[in-house]
């Protein structure tokens, strides 16, 4: 039957292609109508329209919480995205199966999913737009794009059309903004978000959520200098890992003494950042946790330590123009240092790794690194180079401070 055949007395022939294509969804009256012409059962179709919702959403509440997507599931959900019987649900199911293989790590297959929705959905308070808006702010996370999510929030305000999600939704998006706006040195706006992430999760059993609650909360604290109730959210974080061993994985803890260790070192405590260090070594040989070990042992002198650290991370494959290739590339530098018989090297090296840390914006590591860097201009009385650094300190220490005090959008 074709389209003129089938609106006709009922609704136009556009908007029968709107439907068809997903874009509206008509009353049930319309949906009746068209039925009845084509000689199907409504009310069957309806009834599996029904389950079907209601497998997508449990899907992405197991999304949400981290928890296991059983194999019958996700063939559905993959039938579902393939076949494209469903076009009232498809944008739903082709946003739940986007946030699927975010969780595997498939971020292109994902982008492109996301990428074809991206002039169709405008925010609203639609499921559609909800989803969208979680799942692109959930890929631009993992890929780093932290302030192309604070300025889509302060241009859509999806907080507020996600107020009729569940609260555990709520609280995640509330979540990853804080995420967002740590990593983007906002840390007063870091705090106001994970603060209603806590206040919409309270009296919900998720432990593995909490935990991450705990965690990014102590983050946020240590950014703003607030070591003791950053350390206070830390020890209760380990104490729910102690009663709830199911989620105490060895990731769980390698992260949560890493951001102990952490803490210590942004106090200059390096002999206790690197007892930290080391317990989280101990669950989770991993590279960020064993670079930010080598640069404690560099700042609190250890240098045994250090050299070895150094020779065992020269055996490591790094990826090219990462912040931890750079950091291994300035601490060698600093480890061969009394060897080269000029420090033209050393100029080099830190010239390269300065010019990444001012793009990337990696403000902490400049802050971190920028003091011993010009100390050692200074001893060679390199001064020109020195004052630069101390220049570009300065700058950036001020950026820093703006970030944390003005908590406005990027």
């Amino acid at each position: 039957m074709n389209q003129d055949t089938l609106a006709v007395g009922i609704c136009t022939t556009s908007y029968l292609s709107r439907i068809e294509n997903g874009l509206v969804e008509p009353n049930e009256i319309v949906y009746q109508l068209l039925f009845q012409r084509l000689d199907l059962d409504f009310t069957s179709y309806f009834e599996k329209d029904s389950q079907q919702e209601q497998l997508i959403e449990q899907i992405y509440e197991n999304l949400l919480s981290n928890e296991t997507i059983n194999e019958k599931e996700l063939e559905t959900l993959r039938l579902i995205y393939e076949q494209r019987t469903s076009p009232s649900l498809q944008i739903q199911v082709d946003l739940v199966y986007g946030r699927y293989l975010l969780s595997q790590e498939c971020i292109e297959e994902a982008a492109t999913i996301l990428a074809s929705l991206n002039d169709s959905l405008l925010p609203s308070d639609s499921r559609e737009w909800q989803l969208f808006v979680a799942t692109k702010t959930y890929y631009e996370l993992l890929i780093g794009n932290y302030d192309a999510i604070l300025n889509r929030e302060f241009q859509s305000n999806s907080k507020f059309h996600l107020a009729k999600s569940s609260t555990f939704e709520q609280a995640n998006y509330a979540y990853h903004l804080a995420f967002a706006s740590h990593r983007a040195y906002q840390f007063s706006l870091a705090k106001q978000y994970i603060e209603e992430a806590i206040q919409l999760f309270k009296h919900r059993y998720k432990p593995l959520f909490q935990v991450k609650l705990y965690s990014m909360y102590g983050v946020i604290l240590n950014a703003l200098g607030q070591t003791d109730g950053a350390l206070k959210e830390y020890h209760a974080a380990i104490e729910l890992l102690e009663y709830v061993p199911t989620i105490a994985t060895d990731n769980q803890w390698s992260s949560i003494y890493n951001n102990i260790a952490f803490t210590y070192e942004s106090n200059k405590q390096f002999e206790r950042a690197v007892h930290y260090y080391e317990k989280a070594l101990a669950f989770k040989n991993d590279i960020h946790t064993r670079i930010n070990y080598t640069r404690t042992l560099l700042f609190g002198e250890k240098k045994e330590l250090f050299s070895k650290e150094i020779h065992e991370l020269s055996k490591k494959q790094f990826s090219e123009g990462t912040h931890h290739h750079m950091q291994f590339l300035l601490m060698r530098a600093f480890e061969k240092i009394d060897t080269l018989e000029s420090l033209d090297t050393f100029y080099k090296i830190e010239k390269t790794v300065f010019n990444y840390f001012s793009e990337a914006e990696h403000i902490e590591l400049m802050l971190s690194y920028g003091p011993l860097v010009a100390k050692v201009h200074e001893e060679a009385k390199q001064y020109k180079r020195m004052g630069e650094l101390y220049q570009i300190l300065f700058e950036t220490s001020e950026k820093m401070r703006q970030r944390i005090s003005n908590g406005h959008h990027v």
